[in-house]
């Protein structure tokens, strides 16, 4: 059908109602809420979790635990339970690393909640992340749990209590934080594989710069 015509027609239908006009459907937005591919092309880091040193000196380092980049590369230290000095990457799919942002999304990391559960000058743990234009950063000090049984350290302080003695019931505020920061971490950890090259250094700042806000 000649192109004036077929509109001259669509228009006489619009006008008696007999045909609605069409909604344009943007070929770039998702159907899901989930990284788009040019999100997932764009190479920059978009999960991380790392440790900032500070008070008890010893316990926390300056270090990079697992830092995941839109293109698949992982870097991760070893051992992985407070960051070490010594790192390896490797490389998985992005599907992968579009997976671990779903799931993540999943386990309510990107929700909003209270983000930092820091003393002052304490060093403490970091699980940051970013997708479809959100953006998640919290910080604990309770991770990694102190090695002796009788210190507490949750949304109160850091405190002992006695051999034997029940530690206090989180608020419920809390213990959200605490599943969703349980969750997300080892979301994050799973991504790791079983092999990669050793790395001799990771810019840790890079991470910081990315998902933190302050970054």
């Amino acid at each position: 059908m000649h192109e004036t015509l077929r509109n001259t027609l669509t228009f006489l239908l619009l006008l008696l109602g007999l045909e609605q006009p069409r909604a344009s459907i943007p070929t770039s937005q998702p159907a899901t809420s989930g990284p788009t591919t040019a999100e997932l092309s764009t190479l920059v880091p978009v999960v991380a979790i790392w440790c900032e040193g500070g008070y008890p000196a010893g316990v926390r380092t300056n270090m990079l635990i697992v830092g995941v980049w839109s293109d698949g590369t992982v870097d991760w230290s070893e051992p992985r339970a407070s960051g070490a000095k010594k790192f390896r990457s490797a490389k998985v799919s992005t599907d992968r690393v579009g997976k671990l942002l779903h799931d993540l999304q999943a386990a309510q990391f990107f929700t909003k909640i209270r983000q930092s559960y820091v003393g002052p000058d304490s060093g403490y743990t970091v699980v940051a992340g970013q997708t479809g234009g959100k953006h998640q950063c919290l910080e604990s000090w309770h991770d990694p749990p102190p090695k002796d049984p009788n210190i507490v350290i949750d949304e109160k302080g850091i405190y002992s209590i006695k051999p034997g003695e029940a530690r206090p019931e989180p608020s419920d505020e809390y213990k959200n934080f605490l599943h969703v920061w349980d969750r997300s971490r080892r979301l994050i950890e799973e991504i790791v594989t079983a092999q990669g090259e050793p790395v001799t250094d990771v810019d840790l700042d890079v991470y910081r710069r990315a998902l933190s806000e302050q970054g």
